[in-house]
């Protein structure tokens, strides 16, 4: 099991809506799961990543499984970067089988 990184962004401006974080088999199944579960509130999709092995023991509990706001996505990517700046913390997604 991996854990996602999603995005969601404006279409027309590309700002930054939300992002979530799943654990999941697969990106596609990641997606899927915000999706089905409603997280996403219906926003449109813009990309999401693997997180790195570092990144994942990182992650609080309480931002699994949940829409973050930009404010909160964004913090949580500067504490993922400044507590392994070696190691990249938000890694592309595997290839799907």
């Amino acid at each position: 099991m991996s854990r996602f990184w999603l995005n969601y962004r404006r279409r027309k401006r590309g700002r930054l809506l939300g992002a979530v974080v799943l654990d999941s088999p697969s990106l596609v199944q990641a997606r899927m799961s915000a999706a089905a579960l409603r997280i996403d509130r219906g926003m449109p999709f813009a990309d999401g990543r693997a997180l790195g092995k570092a990144a994942v023991e990182l992650v609080p509990a309480a931002a699994l499984g949940r829409m973050l706001t930009p404010q909160e996505a964004r913090a949580l990517q500067e504490s993922l970067t400044a507590a392994a700046p070696d190691r990249i913390a938000i890694c592309p997604a595997p290839a799907e089988p």
